[in-house]
């Protein structure tokens, strides 16, 4: 048996024929009766799709835009920051940069030198500009799993972007270092370091404790 079809505006509807018998059965589905049936079906895929391309973006972005790449700023006066992130790794800036630095953008600076590295009153500076300051004093031989974890906890909580210094760019770069483990290729970890100011002589620090801690266990030299 036919069936007729009524033409309206932006769609076609399928009636059956009135020479139609009444316990007929359809020869088979039409294209578009299976489309209907299949719109649902295609609208679950792209949702879950969608899905786990957010869930995939949302733990990129959760291990601290861990994977970006580093981009080296310089302020007008000619103060070196290297960039990763919402993170930079730096030396000392003076009081006068520190001004550069607010211009920039940054909200936080933290340093991990001592109190009485400097001469003049850094948490002062920094707060009077409108930034947060922190200080967790270390050195590179006594760099450990505490102050790690201090200084996470404080990056973590503080306004972003961070400024991470120390005297050189050493110190800040073997920390960012040591808490990038796990988070990208330890190959690229240490050139990062190397090109923020990690020294040659403190190289091996950085490469035992990538060797222990990232996935690439024992990899680097």
């Amino acid at each position: 048996m036919e069936s007729l079809y009524r033409r309206e505006p932006g769609r076609i509807m399928v009636e059956p024929s009135s020479a139609d018998e009444p316990n007929h059965k359809p020869r088979g589905d039409s294209m578009i009766d299976r489309h209907r049936r299949a719109r649902p079906v295609l609208t679950v895929t792209l949702l879950w799709g969608t899905l786990i391309c957010l869930g995939a973006g949302f733990l990129m972005g959760a291990s601290g835009c861990a994977g970006s790449p580093p981009r080296e700023a310089v302020t007008p006066s000619g103060f070196k920051m290297l960039r990763v992130g919402d993170l930079a790794i730096a030396g000392q800036p003076s009081a006068p940069q520190l001004g550069e630095i607010v211009k920039a953008g940054y909200k936080t600076v933290i340093t991990v030198r001592k109190p009485d590295e400097i001469d003049w009153n850094e948490a002062a500076e920094v707060t009077s500009r409108g930034m947060r300051f922190g200080q967790i004093p270390s050195a590179p031989e006594t760099i450990e799993v505490s102050l790690l974890s201090r200084v996470r906890s404080m990056i973590e909580q503080s306004p972003k972007p961070v400024l991470l210094h120390c005297s050189s760019g050493n110190r800040a770069a073997i920390v960012w270092g040591m808490l990038e483990a796990g988070k990208r290729p330890d190959e690229e970890i240490l050139q990062i370091a190397e090109d923020a100011g990690l020294k040659e002589q403190y190289r091996p620090l950085l490469v035992d404790y990538l060797n222990k801690h990232s996935e690439g266990k024992g990899r680097l030299r």
